[in-house]
């Protein structure tokens, strides 16, 4: 049985000691393992919410939908067949995100435990165990002394919206914006994205300086085509009249499409629905003072009788 922690640094640690002392090893996330759950599966509707900003018909949007489930239908085979084969175990979560949970997990090499001497000196062997298990601590420290530098970043710069004087607009400020708006690039859209400017989604980038210098050396064509269809894609289900709704039209009318036009075409034909709901109107106000008159005629002829 598999004793996991979500983090060699904030494990529980008497928990693990105990765990120890009855015979069984707490294995460490990025030093021991690395998990391997399979990703939610996205319905039809979010993955073609994706592709509003595309020109695809809705019969290549399915079959790009079919060959979606078909990549993760692939996907959850190797994890089954890696299962069967014994590649990825099941262990249990004693802390973190995960805590009580059963979760599949893939071994690194270091962790597995030798079924002989490498250097036919057990006490060698020890040494060289202990040797990579301080390296792997000591990477896993320096993660995190990156992560404690950034933590302590973050609090200083949200001191900047308490500073009376606004800052000036920099080069800083540009890289940021186009960080906001290349952060929605999403599934349906990313094909799109990366074979028209070269930009990929951001998480699936290795390193953060990498997408950083993508930003920073985007022309200002590239940028105008990921802000245009990002708006796109994000706001074509807003409602009409709202900021959303009027920037696209405006966008329209930039790309060249005739608005007005569309516009005046929708008024044409309002105009005929609106004469027949007002001649309907008409006719139904007619009958009405018919019958008005009629009754208080009625009304009149009782009185007269009397």
């Amino acid at each position: 049985m598999l004793f996991l922690s979500s983090d060699s640094e904030e494990a529980d640690k008497e928990l693990t000691r105990r765990i120890n002392e009855n015979g069984y090893t707490v294995l460490f996330h990025y030093y021991d393992y690395v998990k391997r759950q399979l990703e939610e599966v996205e319905t039809y509707e979010e993955f073609a919410n994706g592709y509003q900003v595309s020109k695809l018909t809705d019969d290549e949007k399915k079959q790009r939908y079919e060959e979606y489930i078909k990549e993760c239908d692939e996907k959850g085979g190797e994890r089954n067949e890696a299962i069967a084969q014994g590649k990825y175990l099941k262990g249990f979560m004693i802390d973190g995100p995960d805590k009580s949970e059963w979760i599949y997990v893939e071994l690194k090499k270091r962790a597995v435990p030798a079924k002989g001497s490498s250097t036919g000196n057990p006490a060698v062997d020890e040494i060289l165990t202990e040797i990579s298990r301080l390296e792997g601590k000591e990477k896993r420290s320096k993660e995190l002394d990156a992560e404690k530098v950034f933590k302590a970043i973050v609090p200083e710069l949200g001191k900047l919206k308490e500073v009376v004087e606004l800052p000036k607009y920099s080069g800083i400020d540009i890289v940021l914006t186009r960080l906001l708006i290349a952060d929605y690039v999403g599934y349906g859209n990313a094909e799109e994205i990366e074979k028209a400017i070269g930009l990929k989604r951001l998480y699936s980038m290795p390193k953060g300086k990498q997408a950083y210098d993508k930003l920073v050396n985007m022309s200002h064509e590239e940028f105008a085509f990921l802000v245009r269809t990002i708006a796109v894609s994000k706001y074509s289900n807003t409602n009409p009249g709202s900021i959303q709704a009027y920037a696209l039209e405006q966008l329209a009318k930039h790309e060249g499409i005739d608005v007005d036009g569309i516009a005046a075409e929708q008024a044409k034909k309002a105009e005929k629905r609106i004469q027949r709901v007002n001649d309907r109107i008409a006719e139904l106000t007619a009958e009405k003072e018919k019958l008005e008159a009629k009754q208080k005629a009625g009304k009149a002829k009782k009185a007269k009788v009397k």
